[in-house]
């Protein structure tokens, strides 16, 4: 069948205004050849493990944008060593990310009849998929053995990881859940999960959806300003690309009531309507995951040069901030009020030093907006005239550099 690509999505605007800033050569296409793979446990809870790839001969030292990704298989099927994961990291940490394909919570095939039981494995997976970004948050707050940057996480899935990773990215306390759901995310520790490393956030910078799908457009509102690139075969029968049931094109499965799930099309509709930027790239007249069909070689490279394209819009390269070695003492910084939405003045303090502190601001493009060198133990910086939308905090000096998200109303 002849394959016809398109693209429908938001426009990334201001890169047509704005200078992008550089990331020196890195993140925009291969630099690397040498990819080392290492084997790490994730979850003391579950001993969930996770393959993290990085560049063996990569000298760069500084923070590095992190992917995290999950594997497709339904739910019963799949390992962290699938081909299509192999080779979406490896061709990721080739261009200077850390990447990461995880083990996640999987039942038995014939459990795919019983809705109730399939809501309570994806709900235990997304809570297995939270685990793996705070163990990253944790490990960035002692030894940060990958030299990852906490604030610059961005997670992705293919088929049934496509459903865990966008779910993850969208459903919340806010969400308006029927009972039943509730129930069983309450009853699996709550929207966080149960699978441990707590204590760090499991919040998202942008989400890579492969013949994924949402529970329900609306769980997306206009506070989850996050962005989505989304791939998706339009004839897909497993994954719907619209509303439907899973596997709804299967003659011995259609007839039973199986999950209902939303794919990529009104996750992208939903999305546009909100304002929130995103990318839908069609596989026309393709069923599920076409770029995982014998010689489709080229279909699966443009799905990774499309992803690591759209990521690129949303690095802050010039926060990418050096790491801490051997601190002589343990430094902290406080920042009121907490979470960081700000409405009138931000309050920074606890420098825990007597030499010049550097306070930077960025927007969402990696302007500096805002700089002030200060020697004061506590700072006050004003709402003022800054813009309504998402900043970027970076507070330095010669021993220390931290980075915060700060969203101004």
């Amino acid at each position: 069948m002849k394959h016809i690509y398109t693209i429908i999505g938001a426009l990334i605007l201001f890169s047509q205004a704005y200078t992008q800033p550089l990331c020196n050569g890195r993140y925009e296409a291969p630099i690397f050849e040498d990819i080392q793979v290492d084997t790490i446990t994730y979850s003391d809870v579950t001993g969930f493990k996770m393959d993290v790839y990085s560049a063996a001969d990569d000298e760069y030292d500084s923070l590095k944008p992190l992917v995290i990704l999950a594997h497709g298989g339904a739910f019963y099927l799949g390992t962290p060593q699938t081909p299509t994961m192999q080779k979406t990291c490896t061709e990721f940490a080739k261009r200077g990310y850390v990447a990461a394909s995880i083990e996640y919570t999987l039942t038995n095939s014939w459990n795919l009849i019983d809705s109730l039981h399939m809501i309570e494995v994806v709900m235990k997976a997304i809570g297995d998929g939270k685990a793996a970004i705070r163990w990253f948050r944790q490990d960035a707050d002692d030894l940060n053995q990958f030299q990852i940057d906490p604030e610059q996480i961005f997670v992705g899935g293919n088929s049934a990881g496509g459903v865990l990773m966008t779910n993850l990215a969208f459903i919340d306390e806010t969400d308006e859940l029927p009972y039943h759901m509730d129930s069983i995310i309450m009853a699996n520790g709550g929207y966080e999960g149960a699978a441990g490393n707590f204590g760090y956030p499991s919040t998202v910078s942008g989400v890579i959806n492969m013949a994924g799908a949402i529970y329900k457009p609306d769980i997306i509102d206009e506070n989850d300003d996050i962005p989505v690139i989304s791939f998706h075969g339009d004839a897909d029968g497993v994954v719907p690309f619209n509303c439907n049931q899973v596997f709804w094109e299967s003659e011995e499965l259609s007839s039973i009531d199986l999950v209902i799930l939303c794919g990529s099309e009104p996750i992208h509709q939903r999305l546009d309507e909100l304002g929130i930027t995103n990318e839908l790239h069609i596989f026309e007249g393709d069923n599920h995951t076409p770029w995982e069909a014998a010689g489709a070689g080229e279909k699966r490279n443009l799905v990774i040069n499309k992803a690591a394209d759209f990521i690129f819009n949303f690095l802050n390269c010039n926060i990418l901030s050096t790491p801490i070695v051997n601190n002589s003492y343990d430094q902290t910084i406080n920042v009121h009020p907490n979470p960081i939405v700000i409405k009138s003045t931000l309050h920074i303090g606890n420098f825990g030093t007597n030499s010049v502190v550097n306070i930077n601001i960025f927007d969402n493009v990696g302007r500096l907006v805002f700089t002030e060198n200060t020697k004061k133990t506590d700072f006050v910086i004003q709402r003022g005239v800054f813009p309504t939308g998402m900043y970027v905090l970076n507070v330095k000096n010669e021993k220390f550099s931290k980075n915060l998200k700060i969203l101004l109303e």
